[in-house]
């Protein structure tokens, strides 16, 4: 891979710049508004659902990284994903060019909720809106022309993570860091899948290095990246002990409060909806082709980057903030 293209520059999109870029890779980044892109990289301002922006930003590459999302509600997912892929597919396809693409479990609660484990060769089974939306999406993607690869992540967390969109740093290791109380919107004791955002990137981007050997003749692949599956309940105890404060008794938020107040916020009833993903065990399998090629790092470590990335500077606001969360997993637009 000597020239890609990201489109989006979020917490996923970001990382996986600065990794191309460091592999000596010829990158180009397309977002809707100005952002803070690295000067090595060319940036260039459109729109994911035009044909004409999406193909000036991947003239040359060979591999399209499609990081863009919408906001967190399935509506929206519903009305601007497909379009937004179909574009970036139908540019591919036109080019010659791979793309690669971050996948979450929505679509597959039903068998995480049954099985408890998720393995690459598994049907999608959503049970809410938003899986299903991903279940379209996929097969989307496998009926398209387009040679493309999805690869799938756990809850993402590490220090690339954000509290709009990374649950376990709004919930938990902020607060932590911040001396509030954390709060746990699901059972604490059941195992759940999480994924550093640094490994979802380095398998993407081993995805797009080697789709040949990805997809084995075929137009679509799903892979499963590196993931490890502690209980929330290890994940608070881990963010306390690196924060060295006072151990504060966590705010366990039980299923029929989330599902309240969904009645007030659409971003928490979004995650009410996850049930499964929250309240049952659940693992993910890494596909056999990124075990030995994508190292997985210790989510002990993610938990101490994320709480000292955190901490609140010495007399800043946040240090004597009250309890509290933000507004939830609301996602990037398009390729803002």
């Amino acid at each position: 891979m000597r020239a890609a293209s990201v489109i989006g520059h979020g917490q996923i999109g970001a990382r996986l710049v600065r990794d191309l870029l460091a592999a000596g890779v010829q990158t180009t980044v397309m977002t809707r508004s100005p952002a803070d892109v690295p000067d090595a990289a060319r940036h260039v301002i459109g729109d994911a659902g035009r044909h004409e922006d999406v193909a000036a930003a991947a003239a040359g590459a060979e591999v399209i990284f499609a990081c863009f999302h919408a906001p967190y509600d399935a509506r929206r997912w519903a009305a601007q994903l497909p379009g937004l892929e179909r574009t970036v597919l139908d540019v591919a396809a036109e080019r010659g060019a791979t793309v690669v693409l971050p996948e979450s479990t929505y679509g597959f609660a039903g068998v995480l909720a049954v099985e408890g484990v998720l393995r690459d060769d598994a049907a999608p089974a959503p049970v809410e809106a938003k899986g299903r939306v991903r279940q379209e999406l996929l097969a989307a993607r496998e009926a398209h022309p387009a040679r493309a690869v999805s690869v799938l992540a756990g809850d993402l967390i590490g220090v690339d993570a954000v509290a709009a969109t990374s649950v376990v740093r709004m919930m938990i290791t902020d607060p932590v860091a911040a001396g509030r109380r954390a709060m746990v919107p699901a059972d604490p004791d059941v195992a759940h899948a999480l994924t550093d955002i640094g490994d979802l990137a380095a398998a993407m981007r081993r995805a797009g290095e080697r789709p040949d050997d990805v997809l084995g003749g075929g137009s679509h692949r799903l892979l499963i990246a590196p993931s490890q599956a502690p209980t929330l309940r290890e994940v608070l105890v881990r963010a306390e002990w690196v924060a060295g404060g006072r151990r504060r008794r966590p705010l366990m938020l039980p299923h029929a409060a989330l599902a309240a107040a969904g009645l007030f916020s659409r971003t928490i009833l979004e995650v009410a909806r996850l049930k499964p993903l929250w309240r049952r065990p659940g693992a993910l399998m890494t596909s056999t082709e990124l075990l030995d090629a994508v190292p997985t790092t210790s989510w002990t470590d993610s938990v101490a980057a994320m709480v000292r990335d955190g901490r609140p500077a010495a007399g800043s606001p946040a240090a004597g903030a009250s309890d509290g969360a933000g507004e939830g997993p609301a996602q990037a637009s398009r390729a803002s």
